[in-house]
């Protein structure tokens, strides 16, 4: 090992350090008021009210840390601001359970809120954490709770998970972190979902250092150099319906190598890459000698380059025919063919030939179209409900999804969406969905005018695959199976619905 590699590793190894001590940073501020595990506010004299010591209020704004030793407690800021001066944590939980914090806004501080030391059950929301120099919101040691609904501007990184698992990070607005926006560092069993990252220096989302069988579901990440990075042995991670948009260097990237150190330093392994849109970046997606990685489902559009492999692992880039691999921009191949073995004449909204990035790494099946997929609810008799899942793959852009239902006969269900594209062009759609859902011969209305449909020779008792064209303009779609003679009650348009809002596929914890 040469002394240029002992440096870099030297360096990542304090950049880590770092991220595990920060309950090294006591509260440093001009004072500390503490809530008391009796439930007492020390000093008594502290803007702090509580008329029966389980809610308290703040009562004006305060230059002064805070440290909760009360457990069961909710610490409500009413507006207010904590202002810091540089050291010290806004707010400290050490070894407390289901403490709510909410509605303060929080600046100045090496960290705005720190839980840590085994701390359970605790909920963070609506908290305004500005200009604190390393952290906003930072979890170590700790299971169990949820950061959720706050707004963190600029430090070094915005929210941090580190050793610990079983906490939810949802619907977080992050803007502007010099290193990362979430940071997950030797972590388990998370769910980072729903948060919106911006403009940080390096990673939207970074997990590393052992983070394994967390979920990154449904987030937005722009402009950062990097979207959302999984490295140095993060295995058996789910990343998945993310919006990955205008980074600077890539979209997503699996593995990170340090020059110098050997094929497997930093790779990771088995993470599942699926039904994640990544376009405008630079790169869309990196494989850095990682492996046994399955990435299919993904739109990779308008990227300056769409893929990129450093060390010729087998990573798995379809999910078989079907269901098919991704929708690649620079996809050269046409779809006339349809069927498993590609030998059955007609389109299905996949690629005839396959897209190879390596002779280790090809897409089999790549789609022809934006892939996008739904959560839907139906009904068989007697009144039994089913969640289940309906996928659209299409060139057209598809908006306000819905499953209609008829009130008066619920078996009954239907799919209506709206496709749009350049005036004059042919559109098509594969839609899928379980059989049980509309088991019969379908119709598919376009602008209310019925088109022709194919019910593709992959449609088994378990899945059905309908595929339908049109000339594209702004155009409603209704598909509808075929109703039975005692049920008709023409026009169909007559009939009492109730629109049952279908949402964008996420993994729910």
């Amino acid at each position: 090992m040469n002394r240029k590699l002992v440096l870099i590793m030297t360096l990542m190894l304090l950049i880590g350090m770092l991220n595990v001590a920060f309950n090294a940073q006591k509260a440093e501020a001009s004072g500390t008021i503490y809530i008391r595990a009796d439930g007492s506010v020390d000093p008594p004299t502290a803007e702090l009210s509580s008329n029966d010591n389980m809610t308290y209020s703040m009562t004006g704004n305060l230059n002064i840390s805070i440290v909760i030793e009360k457990n069961d407690i909710l610490f409500d800021g009413a507006g207010y601001t904590l202002q810091g001066s540089g050291s010290g944590n806004g707010i400290e939980l050490s070894e407390r359970n289901n403490v709510t914090i909410r509605d303060i806004e929080i600046r100045g501080f090496y960290q705005g809120i720190l839980i840590y030391n085994f701390s359970r059950g605790n909920d963070v929301f609506g908290i305004r954490a500005i200009d604190n120099w390393y952290g906003g919101i930072c979890v170590d040691s700790s299971a169990n709770n949820n950061i959720t609904g706050n707004a963190i501007v600029n430090g070094m990184e915005g929210i941090i998970l580190s050793g610990s698992e079983n906490n939810l990070v949802s619907g977080n607005n992050i803007k502007g972190s010099e290193f990362y926006g979430l940071n997950l560092i030797s972590t388990s069993n998370n769910w980072v979902e729903n948060n919106e990252i911006s403009n940080c220096g390096w990673h939207g989302i970074k997990l590393w250092m052992a983070s394994c069988n967390n979920t990154i579901d449904g987030n937005n990440v722009t402009d950062c150099k990097v979207g959302i990075e999984v490295s140095y042995s993060s295995n058996n991670n789910t990343v998945s319906a993310n919006c990955l948009s205008m980074n600077r260097i890539v979209g997503v990237v699996i593995g990170f190598r340090i020059p110098e150190s050997g094929p497997d330093w930093g790779g990771a392994a088995d993470n599942h890459i699926i039904e994640n849109n990544v376009t405008s970046n630079n790169l869309g997606i990196e494989l850095i000698y990682s492996k046994n990685n399955t990435v299919f489902h993904n739109n990779i559009e308008e990227n300056n380059a769409s893929v990129a492999i450093i060390g010729s692992y087998v990573n798995t880039w379809d999910d078989g025919y079907p269901s098919g691999g991704n929708c690649w921009s620079d996809y050269a191949g046409v779809d006339e063919k349809s069927g498993s073995c590609q030998n059955e004449t007609g389109s299905d909204g996949i690629g005839d030939a396959a897209y190879a990035i390596d002779a280790n790494n090809v897409d089999h099946y790549p789609l022809v179209g934006m892939f996008q997929s739904y959560d839907v609810t139906y009904f068989t008799l007697p009144l039994v409900a089913h969640s289940c899942n309906v996928t659209v793959i299409s060139n057209s852009t598809v908006s306000n999804f819905a499953s209609l239902i008829w009130i008066e006969h619920p078996e009954v269900i239907m799919i209506e969406f709206n496709v749009t594209g350049e005036e004059g062009t042919t559109g098509f759609c594969r839609v899928s969905f379980p059989t049980a859902m509309m088991n019969s011969a379908y119709h598919v209305f376009v602008n209310g005018t019925e088109v022709p449909c194919t019910l593709l020779p992959c449609s088994n008792s378990d899945y059905s695959y309908l595929y339908f064209t049109y000339m594209h303009s702004t155009d409603k779609v209704t598909i509808t199976p075929e109703f039975p003679s005692f049920l008709v009650l023409p026009p169909f348009m007559i009939m009492t619905l109730l629109a049952v809002k279908a949402y964008k596929r996420r993994t729910r914890r």
